[in-house]
Order: C-alpha cells, then sequence, then structure tokens
C-alpha cells in the first residue's frame, strides 16, 4: 500500500497483494512561482513483512501567464479611482513614476486601485503604468486623464473672399 501521497499524485492501484504496475498521475501545477516536490511511502501491511520505501517526485513550475481586465483606463479631470482585475498564477508588481498616479494592490484578490490627483492642466496627461511578472517580464496599463477645466478665448472671425484673395484676420 503506499502512504502520505501528496494531494495532487493519483496512484493506481494505491494498494494490492501481487507484482502489478502502478500507474502514477501528477495534476498538473498551476504556481508558476516554484516547482513542487512530494515524498509517499510503499509499505507493506503484511505482518510477517516489515518493508517500507520512500519514493520522491518532483514538478516544474508552470510557464507565467497573467491576464488584465482592462489595458487602458481613462479618468475624468477630478480626483478619481478604478480598479483593474489582474488574474495571474505568479507573484506581480505594479509600479508607476509619475506623481500624479497612485497605485494599491490586494494581491490575495488581484484588485489594482488606480487613483489620479486632479489635472489642473489644460490639457490631457498621460502615463503608463507596468505590471511585473514572473521576475522579468512586463506588461503595461495605459493611463489618460483629461483636464479638470477647459478655458478659452473668443475669437473673432473676419474674412473677405476676392477672388485672387483670402484673409483672415483673428482678434483676441
Amino acid at each position: 500500500a503506499f502512504s502520505d501521497v501528496a494531494d495532487w499524485l493519483t496512484l493506481t492501484p494505491a494498494s494490492g497483494n501481487a507484482t502489478t504496475t502502478v500507474n502514477l498521475k501528477a495534476n498538473a501545477n498551476t504556481d508558476a512561482d516554484k516547482d513542487r516536490s512530494a515524498i509517499f511511502y510503499l509499505k507493506s501491511n503484511a505482518p510477517d513483512w516489515n518493508y517500507s520505501r520512500a519514493m520522491s517526485i518532483s514538478q516544474a513550475k508552470a510557464s507565467p501567464t497573467i491576464s488584465i481586465s482592462n489595458k487602458s483606463v481613462s479618468f475624468g479631470g477630478a480626483s478619481e479611482q478604478q480598479k483593474v482585475t489582474i488574474s495571474a498564477n505568479c507573484k506581480w508588481s505594479a509600479s508607476c513614476s509619475d506623481s500624479w498616479i497612485s497605485l494599491s494592490a490586494d494581491y490575495t484578490s488581484g484588485i489594482l486601485t488606480i487613483s489620479v490627483s486632479e489635472n489642473h492642466l489644460t490639457s490631457y496627461r498621460n502615463s503608463n503604468i507596468y505590471i511585473t511578472y514572473s521576475t522579468s517580464k512586463t506588461t503595461s496599463i495605459k493611463v489618460t486623464q483629461s483636464p479638470a477645466s477647459i478655458t478659452s478665448s473668443d475669437y473673432t472671425l473676419n474674412y473677405e473672399n476676392i477672388a485672387s484673395k483670402f484673409e483672415i484676420e483673428i482678434e483676441s
């Protein structure tokens, strides 16, 4: 009989009393951060034969995968925040070098909260949030924010259209 078999392994048959072939099946390792290993034992249940043999098995880590619910987020001009869901089979981190963006990550739920301060500029501003995973792989989320307010001046356009002449005068 086999004992102390890891929950990710299946041995068929798990016990017997004659010479037989045992099939070992390992479930896929979905963790991309680490390999896994286990030790299990083949033991005799016979009272007149005391036998125990340790067996070990190891399995390589999975290939890293990451999925981001939204690779581009847009904000109005006021201070706002949005949440993006990140699904990964490995550790990840988020960073942004622009001071108008702050990040808060809940790694357990995979939620990245992106907060922006009010945009006092008169133009749109753009940035990128970099998601680093599996030690050295990177993907990004594009961030765009509109200005909080747009001011304009009144202009008067006067023109005279003559066959050989076209003139525009702008007054402010």
